[in-house]
């Protein structure tokens, strides 16, 4: 990913946040994501939420289950089952992915 792809996802990250926020001020609704038992997936939406925040420091486990209203053992178990692979693992390659990609447009 060059630069100007890294710079779009971040803007379309910050696009979806607003629209969010306006949703939660609009609707009342404080959860921005589906809650658990609902007809939509989890995965996908932890999946965009980490893409969206995998630079965040604190961002771990415990931090985006808080996010989404739920345990983060009940967070973990999910992820597995619709990822298929472990939270930790995604995150990892994700920071990962995004490291070698900065790295490879720095010195080309």
């Amino acid at each position: 990913m060059n630069l100007a792809d890294h710079d779009a996802k971040v803007n379309e990250c910050r696009l979806n946040t607003i629209l969010q926020l306006v949703y939660r001020h609009v609707s009342g609704n404080q959860k921005v994501f589906p809650a658990i038992g609902s007809s939509e997936r989890l995965g996908p939406a932890v999946c965009h939420y980490l893409e969206c925040n995998y630079n965040d420091k604190n961002l771990n486990l415990s931090t985006v289950a808080k996010h989404f209203h739920i345990s983060g053992s009940h967070l973990s178990r999910v992820f597995h089952e619709e990822a298929g692979v472990s939270f930790i693992n995604y995150l990892t390659d994700l920071r990962m992915r995004e490291a070698e990609s900065l790295l490879r447009d720095t010195y080309q």
